[in-house]
């Protein structure tokens, strides 16, 4: 009897050595996941590879949901929210769960999450089919993600006001210059090159050469190698 019980207490103890080791293997993998979340200064979609690795790994012994609910506990800052609804978005190929990370980055004061939700709801399947809603949505967080200071929420707000939607946003052309400006002054090349265009051809300002030449500079600067060719062959007899 007391051999039995001996070999049951060590049945036990090895037991519990072996879940306080997965505690705290799974603990450190979870740590890792946010640390990549919130700070790793990797491409995005090396952070999302590393990511969909390490969540696999503890797929063995846990399920998602007990996962993904210790990583959204650890998580404290708009970056990390945006990066786990990139994550969802693109490897976890869940929609929901994206939306409901950016939602909370955008939440937290983080532009590219709005910009990113506006993205979903915009070019979503309930969008294509013209739900109005839907589309509103998307433009209401285009214009948050914009006033948070991201360059690409402004930059297609200038092409919504650009080129018009339905009944649903009119065109107006002093917006579309207000918000390729404001993308141009975050330092979106593209906001830039439209800007230059839109002075170069006078096709909703005046024809201004000396501001397409400002633009292009800058969007040259930017890295838009096109435009340093327009700047280098086209505007020499009008500088």
């Amino acid at each position: 009897m007391k051999k039995t019980a001996i070999i049951i207490m060590i049945f036990l103890l090895c037991g519990l050595l072996i879940k306080d080791l997965f505690s705290k293997q799974f603990d450190k993998k979870i740590n890792k996941i946010v640390y990549i979340l919130e700070s790793d200064k990797r491409k995005p979609f090396e952070k999302e590879m590393i990511v969909y690795n390490l969540i696999n790994s503890l797929k063995n012994n846990y399920s998602e949901e007990v996962i993904e609910k210790k990583i959204e506990e650890r998580l404290k800052t708009g970056e990390g929210y945006y990066n786990l609804g990139l994550y969802y978005n693109e490897l976890g190929m869940d929609h929901k769960k994206a939306i409901k990370y950016y939602k909370k980055a955008c939440d937290l004061g983080y532009g590219k999450g709005c910009y990113s939700l506006g993205e979903i709801y915009y070019y979503g399947p309930e969008a294509s089919k013209g739900i109005k809603y839907y589309i509103k949505e998307g433009i209401k967080y285009y214009k948050k993600a914009c006033n948070l200071g991201d360059k690409k929420g402004c930059y297609w707000l200038g092409n919504l006001y650009y080129s018009g939607y339905r009944d649903i946003v009119s065109k107006d052309y002093k917006k579309v210059i207000k918000y390729y400006k404001k993308a141009c002054d975050l330092g979106y090349k593209k906001g830039c090159n439209d800007l230059g265009d839109l002075y170069l051809s006078g096709d909703i300002v005046s024809k201004d050469y000396k501001k397409a030449i400002k633009y292009y500079k800058k969007a040259c600067e930017l890295g838009d190698d096109m435009d340093c060719l327009i700047l280098k062959h086209s505007f020499k007899k009008k500088k």
